[in-house]
């Protein structure tokens, strides 16, 4: 199994083109879409790259999961890999998630 990091990267945040409801999250050279007013520029957040597959306990805490299908919403059949998708015609590529105070 191989494993990799989900590193906590510095943000900066873009306008979509195509939505209101939703921003673009640059992270280095990747872009993820994330919820208007969910980061600013310069917020620090955890990057899961393409390819990660989550624990239920995260995807649950991330708000990724379905309760009525007991799988998680993102790809794969349990609903638990992290996919680039096309949003409203904007490549998102990994997942962006918000620091949690401990």
């Amino acid at each position: 199994m191989s494993e990799f990091a989900c590193p906590v990267v510095r943000l900066w945040i873009e306008p979509h083109p195509n939505a209101d409801a939703i921003e673009i999250a640059r992270v280095g050279d990747y872009q993820s879409i994330v919820k208007k007013g969910q980061f600013r520029d310069g917020d620090l957040a955890i990057y899961v790259p393409e390819q990660a597959v989550l624990p239920e306990w995260l995807l649950k805490g991330a708000d990724l999961w379905d309760e009525d299908k007991q799988k998680g919403t993102l790809s794969g059949s349990l609903g638990n890999r992290v996919r680039a998708t096309r949003i409203r015609g904007v490549v998102s590529q990994g997942l962006v998630l918000p620091l949690i105070a401990a």
